[in-house]
Formats: structure tokens, C-alpha cells, sequence
């Protein structure tokens, strides 16, 4: 079963440290393979903190996969840079029940 992650940005703080992000994570999702669903897309927020940057969405083959991606050492190299740049929120989402 899939699972997903999504990614919500709030606020970008600092460009460069976003820019350093992406140059070290891009290649980790050339390895691990998600389908992106999207990609910084424009959020209309209906409820909670407002997502002013837009909206990420990866489609992984299941929840294995997704914490696989997550969790290696270059993407939580990337993710310090991150943490820097911008606020955002993220989850992983699966349904267990199938």
C-alpha cells in the first residue's frame, strides 16, 4: 500500500539555506524514487497555520519506503538546511487498514 508524504511550508526565512536544501535533496529523490504529486503547489488554507509556500506531496510504494527516504543520512543532511531556511510541517501518511 502507498504511503505519502506531505510537506507543508509556512514561511520561507532564508532563500539560501532553502537553495542549499534543495540542491542536497534533489539528488535523494532521484534514488529513492517517489512519485511527486506535487510540487510546492498553491494551498488554500481552511484551517490551522496558514501555508504561504505551497504544498509537497510524494507518493512512496509504502511506508517502508517513505521512512527509508526520510531517514538516510543525505536527506537529513539536506534537512538541517531546511530547518534554517523555512518553517514547515511534514507527516507521513499510510492507511494500514488497506
Amino acid at each position: 500500500m502507498s504511503a505519502y508524504v506531505i510537506v507543508f511550508a509556512e514561511e520561507v526565512i532564508d532563500p539560501a539555506e532553502v537553495g542549499e536544501y534543495r540542491r542536497i535533496a534533489l539528488p535523494t529523490l532521484l534514488e529513492h524514487k517517489p512519485e511527486m504529486l506535487l510540487r510546492m503547489a498553491k494551498a488554500e488554507t481552511i484551517e490551522g497555520p496558514a501555508v504561504n509556500g505551497g504544498v509537497v506531496l510524494l507518493r512512496f510504494p509504502d511506508l517502508a519506503a517513505a521512512r527509508a527516504w526520510y531517514e538516510s543520512p543525505t536527506y537529513q543532511e539536506a534537512l538541517q538546511h531546511r530547518y534554517k531556511g523555512a518553517k514547515c510541517h511534514a507527516v507521513i501518511a499510510a492507511d494500514e487498514a488497506g
